[in-house]
């Protein structure tokens, strides 16, 4: 029982070690994330590069009921995005807009029920991006 345990360990471990660097799921590298509570619609939220020469603007809005970013860099609009979608990649950082799905309570029609609710959510990773995440 313990040498399977250990043989089921041993494999899922080295499944893990093979398997997220091929698909890009992990993090940057040896850095902590940070993720705002949602994606403002009406101003956009301003991230600084940490030598001060880059800006990265995200602000999200609805088309054809699904949620998108609208990416400016360096002031220059960069296109709308269907969430989520990974904004920035590179200098050991990440920048990814993500949908946060949770169960939420609503009131309707005088019963109490409970529906499924969903946010866009910017998570940066990595120390080369600056900036208040709202």
């Amino acid at each position: 029982m313990r040498h399977r345990l250990a043989t089921s360990i041993t494999v899922l471990t080295l499944g893990a070690i093979i398997v997220l660097p091929l698909f890009g799921t992990l993090p940057a590298e040896g850095s902590a994330c940070r993720q705002s509570t949602y994606i403002p619609g009406l101003s956009p939220i301003t991230l600084s590069s940490s030598d001060g020469r880059h800006t990265l603007q995200v602000k999200k809005r609805t088309q054809n009921r699904q949620p998108v970013a609208d990416i400016w860099y360096d002031g220059s609009y960069r296109g709308r995005h269907v969430i989520p979608v990974r904004i920035w990649n590179g200098k050991g950082s990440t920048v990814t807009a993500v949908l946060h799905q949770y169960w939420g309570t609503e009131i309707w029609m005088g019963q109490v029920r409970q529906v499924l609710k969903r946010t866009a959510k910017l998570q940066v990773c990595g120390t080369y991006w600056r900036g208040n995440l709202p």
